[in-house]
């Protein structure tokens, strides 16, 4: 049986209020509201978190912490600490990484888009020969890149982050 609260919440859209609600220590109305609608905005950015890493699709979760940047040799003007403070994202700008199996281009795309995620962008993983092969696919279907939006929303976003992690045998 549903309470009337339990109703309110759902009309409002507000689904953690009654779980909250008998969870938090009433002092006084001012705290107890500040405290119950803080718990709910933590339950949303949480759920928020889910749905993007789930949309992701990201083959396995690897961090920043885990990568090892010896391998890698990083323009003069970039290093590891400023693609991950993502301020590429803000300036529109793409990432792309060359170079040979096992160096750790893959483990950075994840890494940055786990953190891309984790600060509320919408992160969409492709390893390069997948999305090779579905532009392949639409295209053979006749979907045009500019229509491309409509038939599959996660791949043409006008704020889509770009990170290409291209085998350097490719090159």
């Amino acid at each position: 049986m549903t309470t009337e609260l339990e109703e309110l919440c759902k009309t409002l859209k507000l689904p953690a209020i009654p779980y909250l609600s008998d969870q938090i220590e009433f002092k006084d109305k001012k705290q107890y509201l500040t405290e119950v609608l803080a718990g709910e905005v933590l339950v949303r950015l949480e759920s928020k978190q889910k749905r993007l890493f789930k949309k992701a699709s990201f083959p396995n979760l690897k961090g920043l912490a885990d990568f090892n940047p010896e391998e890698v040799t990083f323009p003069a003007n970039v290093n590891l600490e400023t693609l991950s403070t993502l301020d590429f994202i803000a300036k529109r700008q793409n990432v792309m990484m060359l170079g040979s199996v096992g160096t750790g281009k893959t483990h950075l795309a994840i890494a940055l888009g786990i953190k891309a995620c984790e600060a509320g962008s919408n992160v969409r993983f492709y390893r390069t020969v997948d999305l090779v092969n579905l532009l392949l696919e639409k295209h053979q279907a006749g979907i045009a890149a500019a229509n491309e939006g409509d038939q599959n929303p996660g791949l043409t976003h006008p704020r889509r982050i770009r990170i290409y992690s291209v085998p350097q045998k490719w090159c």
